[in-house]
Protein backbone atom coordinates (compact mmCIF):
# COMPACT_ATOMS: atom_id res chain seq x y z
CA UNK A 1 0.00 0.00 0.00
CA UNK A 2 2.69 2.39 0.64
CA UNK A 3 4.60 2.09 -2.65
CA UNK A 4 1.06 2.84 -4.39
CA UNK A 5 0.65 6.30 -2.10
CA UNK A 6 4.00 7.02 -2.62
CA UNK A 7 3.44 6.67 -6.92
CA UNK A 8 0.30 8.69 -6.17
CA UNK A 9 2.26 11.54 -4.44
CA UNK A 10 4.97 11.71 -7.33
CA UNK A 11 2.21 11.77 -9.94
CA UNK A 12 0.05 14.57 -8.02
CA UNK A 13 3.67 16.43 -7.93
CA UNK A 14 4.45 15.92 -11.22
CA UNK A 15 1.17 17.36 -12.40
CA UNK A 16 1.09 20.20 -10.20
CA UNK A 17 4.78 20.88 -11.30
CA UNK A 18 3.83 20.85 -15.36
CA UNK A 19 0.60 23.28 -14.32
CA UNK A 20 3.06 25.31 -12.41
CA UNK A 21 5.31 25.63 -15.39
CA UNK A 22 2.50 26.27 -17.87
CA UNK A 23 1.33 29.03 -15.65
CA UNK A 24 4.27 30.35 -15.27
CA UNK A 25 5.31 30.51 -18.47
CA UNK A 26 1.63 32.38 -19.75
CA UNK A 27 2.59 34.83 -17.16
CA UNK A 28 5.71 35.66 -18.69
CA UNK A 29 4.90 35.71 -22.09
CA UNK A 30 1.95 38.17 -21.44
CA UNK A 31 2.36 41.63 -22.88
CA UNK A 32 3.23 44.50 -20.40
CA UNK A 33 0.86 46.53 -18.51
CA UNK A 34 2.81 49.52 -19.48
CA UNK A 35 2.36 48.87 -23.40
CA UNK A 36 -0.80 48.83 -24.63
CA UNK A 37 -1.30 47.75 -27.83
CA UNK A 38 -2.03 50.47 -30.36
CA UNK A 39 -4.89 49.57 -33.01
CA UNK A 40 -3.93 50.78 -36.44
CA UNK A 41 -5.02 54.69 -37.25
CA UNK A 42 -6.48 55.19 -40.40
CA UNK A 43 -5.79 58.90 -39.75
CA UNK A 44 -2.40 59.02 -39.27
CA UNK A 45 -1.86 56.35 -41.85
CA UNK A 46 -3.70 59.13 -44.20
CA UNK A 47 -1.39 61.76 -43.01
CA UNK A 48 1.73 59.75 -43.81
CA UNK A 49 0.65 59.00 -47.01
CA UNK A 50 -0.93 62.41 -47.91
CA UNK A 51 2.71 63.77 -46.87
CA UNK A 52 4.63 61.23 -48.86
CA UNK A 53 2.31 61.97 -51.97
CA UNK A 54 2.98 65.69 -51.39
CA UNK A 55 7.04 64.78 -51.62
CA UNK A 56 7.10 62.54 -54.20
CA UNK A 57 5.10 65.47 -56.35
CA UNK A 58 7.55 67.97 -55.06
CA UNK A 59 10.83 65.89 -56.44
CA UNK A 60 8.66 64.94 -59.66
CA UNK A 61 8.47 68.67 -60.11
CA UNK A 62 12.18 69.62 -58.75
CA UNK A 63 13.89 67.08 -61.55
CA UNK A 64 11.46 68.12 -64.51
CA UNK A 65 12.45 72.11 -63.76
CA UNK A 66 16.29 71.40 -62.90
CA UNK A 67 17.79 72.90 -66.14
CA UNK A 68 15.41 75.67 -65.99
CA UNK A 69 16.49 76.71 -62.48
CA UNK A 70 20.08 75.76 -62.81
CA UNK A 71 21.28 74.14 -66.07
CA UNK A 72 25.02 75.52 -65.21
CA UNK A 73 25.36 73.88 -62.08
CA UNK A 74 24.47 70.60 -64.01
CA UNK A 75 26.88 71.17 -66.62
CA UNK A 76 29.62 71.62 -63.91
CA UNK A 77 28.70 68.85 -62.34
CA UNK A 78 28.75 66.53 -65.61
CA UNK A 79 32.81 68.25 -66.60
CA UNK A 80 33.75 67.48 -63.11
CA UNK A 81 32.69 63.49 -63.83
CA UNK A 82 33.74 63.81 -67.39
CA UNK A 83 37.84 64.66 -65.89
CA UNK A 84 37.16 61.56 -63.43
CA UNK A 85 37.93 59.62 -67.01
CA UNK A 86 35.62 56.65 -66.52
CA UNK A 87 37.03 53.80 -68.89
CA UNK A 88 34.63 51.43 -71.17
CA UNK A 89 32.05 49.53 -68.47
CA UNK A 90 33.38 51.05 -65.20
CA UNK A 91 30.74 52.79 -63.07
CA UNK A 92 31.78 55.41 -59.83
CA UNK A 93 29.57 56.84 -57.59
CA UNK A 94 30.99 60.67 -56.48
CA UNK A 95 29.62 63.55 -53.89
CA UNK A 96 30.05 66.65 -52.97
CA UNK A 97 28.29 68.86 -50.30
CA UNK A 98 24.44 70.01 -50.85
CA UNK A 99 26.06 73.78 -50.42
CA UNK A 100 29.27 73.03 -52.43
CA UNK A 101 31.15 73.56 -55.15
CA UNK A 102 30.82 70.82 -58.26
CA UNK A 103 35.09 71.15 -58.22
CA UNK A 104 34.67 69.45 -54.93
CA UNK A 105 33.59 66.38 -56.46
CA UNK A 106 34.65 63.13 -54.50
CA UNK A 107 34.80 59.17 -54.75
CA UNK A 108 31.96 57.38 -52.39
CA UNK A 109 33.63 54.47 -51.00
CA UNK A 110 30.93 53.07 -49.03
CA UNK A 111 27.81 51.18 -49.57
CA UNK A 112 24.94 52.49 -47.99
CA UNK A 113 21.37 50.80 -47.24
CA UNK A 114 18.52 52.57 -48.36
CA UNK A 115 17.73 54.11 -44.99
CA UNK A 116 21.73 55.97 -44.69
CA UNK A 117 21.59 56.26 -48.49
CA UNK A 118 18.77 58.84 -48.05
CA UNK A 119 20.24 60.38 -45.20
CA UNK A 120 23.64 60.89 -46.92
CA UNK A 121 21.42 62.62 -50.12
CA UNK A 122 20.03 65.13 -47.59
CA UNK A 123 23.49 66.25 -46.92
CA UNK A 124 25.38 65.47 -50.38
CA UNK A 125 24.55 65.63 -54.20
CA UNK A 126 24.86 62.29 -55.14
CA UNK A 127 25.95 61.64 -58.76
CA UNK A 128 26.64 58.17 -59.91
CA UNK A 129 28.31 57.76 -63.35
CA UNK A 130 29.10 54.89 -66.01
CA UNK A 131 30.33 54.73 -69.18
CA UNK A 132 28.70 51.90 -71.84
CA UNK A 133 29.29 51.85 -75.58
CA UNK A 134 31.26 54.71 -75.52
CA UNK A 135 28.73 57.26 -73.62
CA UNK A 136 29.07 58.66 -70.30
CA UNK A 137 26.09 58.58 -67.62
CA UNK A 138 25.63 61.19 -64.89
CA UNK A 139 22.79 61.04 -62.81
CA UNK A 140 22.21 63.76 -60.03
CA UNK A 141 20.02 62.42 -57.59
CA UNK A 142 17.92 65.12 -56.40
CA UNK A 143 16.02 62.72 -54.00
CA UNK A 144 16.49 59.82 -52.48
CA UNK A 145 13.42 58.16 -50.47
CA UNK A 146 14.38 54.62 -50.56
CA UNK A 147 11.40 52.25 -52.13
CA UNK A 148 9.32 55.07 -53.33
CA UNK A 149 12.13 56.03 -55.77
CA UNK A 150 15.38 57.69 -56.75
CA UNK A 151 14.66 60.87 -58.54
CA UNK A 152 17.53 62.24 -60.73
CA UNK A 153 18.47 64.29 -63.55
CA UNK A 154 20.45 62.12 -66.36
CA UNK A 155 22.98 63.47 -68.79
CA UNK A 156 24.19 61.24 -71.44
CA UNK A 157 27.02 62.38 -73.48
CA UNK A 158 25.31 60.99 -77.04
CA UNK A 159 22.12 61.72 -78.07
CA UNK A 160 19.68 58.68 -77.64
CA UNK A 161 16.27 57.39 -78.35
CA UNK A 162 14.46 57.02 -75.08
CA UNK A 163 14.27 53.23 -76.18
CA UNK A 164 18.43 52.87 -75.85
CA UNK A 165 17.89 55.69 -72.60
CA UNK A 166 15.23 52.62 -70.81
CA UNK A 167 17.74 49.54 -71.63
CA UNK A 168 20.73 51.93 -69.46
CA UNK A 169 17.65 51.85 -66.41
CA UNK A 170 16.25 49.66 -63.70
CA UNK A 171 12.50 49.41 -63.24
CA UNK A 172 11.71 53.23 -64.19
CA UNK A 173 9.70 56.12 -65.29
CA UNK A 174 11.91 58.88 -67.89
CA UNK A 175 11.36 61.97 -69.55
CA UNK A 176 13.16 63.99 -72.10
CA UNK A 177 14.11 67.31 -70.90
CA UNK A 178 16.29 68.16 -73.80
CA UNK A 179 18.24 66.18 -76.53
CA UNK A 180 21.05 65.11 -73.57
CA UNK A 181 19.25 65.86 -70.25
CA UNK A 182 16.46 63.10 -68.99
CA UNK A 183 14.45 63.47 -65.69
CA UNK A 184 14.26 59.90 -64.54
CA UNK A 185 12.56 58.02 -61.34
CA UNK A 186 14.08 54.77 -60.52
CA UNK A 187 12.72 51.88 -57.92
CA UNK A 188 14.70 49.25 -56.59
Amino acid sequence: MARNRRAWLLLVLGLLLIGGSALLVTYLNRPPAGEPRIPFDQGRWDRGMRQLMEEKSRCEEMIRSALQRDRPRFEAIVKAVEKQELAEDQSARFFFPKSGSPDQLRRVDEDFDRAELGEFCERNTLVNAYRRGGVLFVKVVMCEMGHAGTYAVMYSSKELTMKEIEDQLVPHAVERLDPHWWAVIEWY
